[in-house]
């Protein structure tokens, strides 16, 4: 093979196996927040928005939690080009993961040649494909709302590129800028590519007076990322556990338990990044036996004395992968600290830190073909390759669908009630309403210690079970129960609307119209754009005979947005003879 056809001819062989490799999950089905954020809310998603999306108006409580515009534009385009056919929400996916898999390739033939490794082409086609294959990628890849990863990477390795490339044409700076900024705009956790170009840059030698110009673009960029976000959205989130033990400010306790989390949750994705077996979709908790904490504790040690050996030997690249690891593991870190998220941990949050990993994995094979025979390092990749290849196609069929994904996710949370919920809804979407059933009572038991949100949710949940088994009653019951546990949770007065407006139609008793009507301009109170409330109140209407106030209703439900077959029925109300009732102002 031509020497200077080489890195032609492995970028297309990695984008084809990239290709190959996820090509089972483009028959995936819409799973988890696909299903509310995309199949079921997907016209709420439209290009006029985009700028205001970029540039939020200031809240005056500023309470949103993420701000990733990137994401948001990706879904809009997709949504123009497939609708709401997964198939191509999948296919941006994988080709994604295709795209930052020749970033990989071409990062580490600049990154190798920087630190005077290796000259070779073959070893970052190593580097490559291992990272084409790593199985902790999957949850990233298909699963739809898991791209914000993959796009922060995209814009983070062409970022990190062009500084590398800044060293002879300085004139790259702006495309290096605008990928840092594309990173931040896709998710935060982009804030530590300054941190890794100056740990790069020092640690390759070139740290230079002459970059000062560069880090404070990246600095300027940084700020702009933070006021932007800063407008509508939260910062800079509370430590968790300081802010539920304000009482015992200035205990030992209060500073020894943030440590503890830090620690244990970078020894579990360290872990994660050496045996990448075993996955779950939600990891409800960080743990925190003793065991598990000493095990952290020595991790740490070994990683220090490692790092203080590399350093005394002068293994540059093998610091920088460990530093490239750590850093861009902070922002995710700080998910545990925080209690943002459901999930304190989770795996694809290793996407891009798995770069860093693979880096070492790469140096370290390199290495070995100067102390073992090539067909002994050739079997050792293989091995590696091979066992990621079959781990990854195993776990692509866990998010084949809903049902599966939450059939393997409760076997592993089995002590999570949000799991519990979610496999429930995923039995009931299947028809499977006794087990649906049981899985919702699993959640609301007090054992499980669900917030009084999440038994209000459970609780819908087992309502609307039961109106699919025409139990109304019970079905009322629920509701009502829902609503004790959180009356500020708006959608119980929705579906207590909902639960009248089926009694008022099955009985003909027009009482419950009217206490449907009641329960629904409630939920207006906490959902001022609530497409589908809008339409069950235009049906109440009618069913009084205010066809008037029923076709405004209607409209106001489809400037909102409503899926198609919900805007057909109100654009059929819309359509009713006014003669049929109701009077005009």
């Amino acid at each position: 093979m031509p020497k200077n056809k080489r890195p032609l001819i492995f970028s297309f062989a990695i984008f084809v196996i990239s290709i190959l490799v996820f090509l089972p999950s483009i028959k995936n089905d819409f799973v988890w927040d696909d299903e509310e954020v995309i199949e079921k809310t997907h016209f709420l998603y439209k290009a006029s928005s985009i700028k205001d999306i970029i540039i939020p108006s200031t809240a005056e409580h500023k309470k949103a939690l993420y701000y990733r515009p990137v994401h948001y534009i990706s879904i809009v385009f997709d949504n123009y080009l497939w609708g709401v056919r997964s198939f191509g929400f999948h296919l941006t996916n994988i080709l994604l993961h295709a795209l930052n898999s020749l970033l990989v390739f071409f990062l580490f033939r600049l990154v190798l040649r920087e630190y005077k490794v290796s000259d070779s082409e073959f070893t970052p086609l190593i580097g490559a494909v291992l990272f084409v294959l790593q199985p902790i990628h999957t949850e990233s890849v298909s699963w739809v709302a898991g791209r914000t990863d993959m796009l922060s990477a995209l814009f983070f390795l062409l970022a990190f590129i062009f500084h590398i490339k800044l060293k002879k044409n300085r004139l790259l700076l702006p495309l290096a800028g605008i990928s840092y900024f594309l990173s931040l705009l896709s998710k935060e956790l982009a804030i530590a590519f300054p941190l890794v170009v100056l740990s790069f840059d020092y640690l390759s030698k070139n740290l230079r007076r002459s970059n000062i110009l560069i880090y404070f673009c990246y600095l300027a960029l940084t700020i702009l990322y933070l006021y932007l976000r800063g407008r509508a959205y939260i910062n800079v989130p509370e430590i968790e556990i300081i802010a539920e033990n304000t009482d015992k400010a200035g205990s030992l306790f209060i500073y020894l338990e943030p440590a503890r989390i830090l620690l244990n949750s970078y020894f579990f994705y360290i872990y994660k990044l050496l045996f990448p077996v075993d996955l779950n979709a939600f990891i409800a908790a960080v743990p925190k036996d003793s065991f598990y904490t000493l095990s952290s504790l020595i991790t740490l040690v070994f990683i220090c004395s490692l790092t203080f050996y590399f350093g005394l030997k002068k293994h540059s690249l093998l610091l920088f992968s460990f530093l490239f690891v750590l850093f861009t593991l902070g922002p995710s870190v700080t998910v545990a600290l925080s209690g943002i998220a459901a999930t304190p941990l989770a795996e694809r949050y290793l996407y891009l830190p798995s770069v860093g990993f693979i880096i070492m994995i790469t140096y370290l094979i390199n290495k070995l073909r100067y102390r073992l025979s090539s067909n002994v390092v050739v079997i050792i990749f293989t091995l590696i390759a091979l066992s990621y290849l079959v781990l990854c196609i195993n776990r692509q069929a866990v998010w084949k669908d809903s049902l599966s994904l939450w059939t393997d996710t409760s076997s592993k949370s089995y002590l999570s009630p949000i799991v519990h919920t979610n496999y429930g809804s995923a039995l009931a979407d299947e028809g499977q309403y006794e087990k649906a059933i049981k899985e919702f009572r699993i959640a609301l038991s007090p054992e499980l210690g669900d917030s009084n949100r999440g038994k209000a949710l459970s609780s819908i949940n087992l309502g609307n079970v039961y109106i699919s088994l025409e139990k109304y009653s019970l079905a009322e019951k629920w509701f009502i129960r829902a609503n004790k546990f959180d009356p500020s949770y708006g959608r119980t007065y929705y579906h207590l609307g909902l639960i009248n407006f089926i009694k008022a139609e099955t009985t003909s008793s027009k009482k419950y119209y009217k206490t449907a009507e009641k329960h629904l301009l409630k939920t207006f109170e906490y959902y001022h754009s609530y497409g589908i409330a809008h339409l069950l109140l235009s049906k109440v209407y009618i069913g009084q005979g205010k066809i008037y106030d029923a076709k405004k209703q209607a409209r106001l439900a489809l400037s909102i947005g409503l899926s198609a077959d919900l805007s057909q029925q109100a654009e059929d109300i819309i359509k009713i003879d006014n003669k049929r009732g109701g009077k005009n102002p």
